[in-house]
């Protein structure tokens, strides 16, 4: 297989956010972020608040958790509500532009049922998390997924890239570029390997490679923000006239930028945490 490889070079991309005196927030996105089952609450939010803080106009949340479907008195911004049977019904009444699936979500029959209704649905979808274990799971969500009219992204660590390529993980990482392009082959969908030097590629000829991040991006809720971040750039993407891939690459690339530059400031990389990379994405993005 012949392909080359191209380092993310997407921080121009930033300046087409621009925030014009009119803009106002539906022109600047509306995302709803869809995961956190009990005890996994905090997936979710922190997804929620790495979208809020990277720009999204608006933002919902479907807490499958139900206990903890209440207002985060932190984050007011965000509105969150518990799911209902009918799921595809009550995102037509939310009207987001885009959806993140995964975050906290527990790979269980009823979220699968809730998962096939939402990948039906013809909205861009960043799938993470126990949603990617679905997808291994259940050959019907694959087939539903390669069939989507719109753009999905995954964003697989290599564990959960191994399940999808059904492999060993340490098969994965002995080639990681060449199990990134079985990943777009399989799934049809744009991916976002994580790991050392993420991996980001939509067709078999070109990979984009992250070489910004560091050793204190391994602890939790990491790759959540990342799912927000990607998040949020698509669901502002469409009104600022900025291509659907770059707008991963620009979240990929400032995700570990921010990262980095806690870094230099002695923060991490022992203890750093995701919270601190979502205040420092906001930054960077302005």
């Amino acid at each position: 297989m012949s392909y080359q490889i191209q380092t993310i070079d997407a921080l121009a991309y930033k300046k087409l956010f621009i925030r014009l005196p009119e803009s106002h927030k539906g022109k600047n996105g509306s995302l709803l972020c869809i995961g956190g089952s009990p005890g996994m609450a905090g997936a979710i939010l922190l997804a929620a608040k790495a979208a809020l803080f990277s720009g999204a106009g608006l933002i919902n949340v479907l807490m499958l958790d139900s206990n903890s479907a209440h207002v985060d008195v932190s984050l007011p911004e965000i509105m969150i509500r518990a799911p209902h049977h009918l799921v595809a019904e009550q995102i037509q009444q939310i009207s987001p532009n885009t959806i993140i699936l995964g975050p906290g979500l527990e790979p269980n029959e009823l979220n699968y049922k809730m998962m096939l209704q939402t990948l039906l649905i013809d909205l861009p979808i960043v799938i993470d998390a126990g949603a990617l274990s679905l997808l291994a799971q259940y050959d019907d969500l694959m087939e539903v997924l390669k069939k989507r009219k719109s753009r999905t992204v995954l964003t697989p660590h290599p564990g959960e890239a191994a399940k999808l390529l059904k492999k060993l993980t340490q098969d994965v990482q002995k080639n990681r570029e060449l199990s990134c392009l079985e990943l777009v082959e399989r799934t049809r969908a744009i991916i976002v390997l994580k790991g050392q030097e993420t991996l980001v590629a939509e067709d078999d000829k070109t990979i984009f490679r992250c070489r910004e991040g560091n050793s204190g991006m391994s602890s939790a809720g990491m790759g959540d923000i990342l799912t927000g971040t990607i998040g949020a750039l698509i669901a502002q993407a469409k009104n600022y006239k900025i291509n659907l891939f770059n707008a991963c690459l620009l979240g990929v690339q400032i995700h570990s930028l921010s990262a980095d530059r806690l870094v230099e400031k002695g923060i991490g990389p022992i203890g750093l945490t995701a919270t601190e990379v979502v205040n420092e994405i906001r930054k960077l993005l302005n």
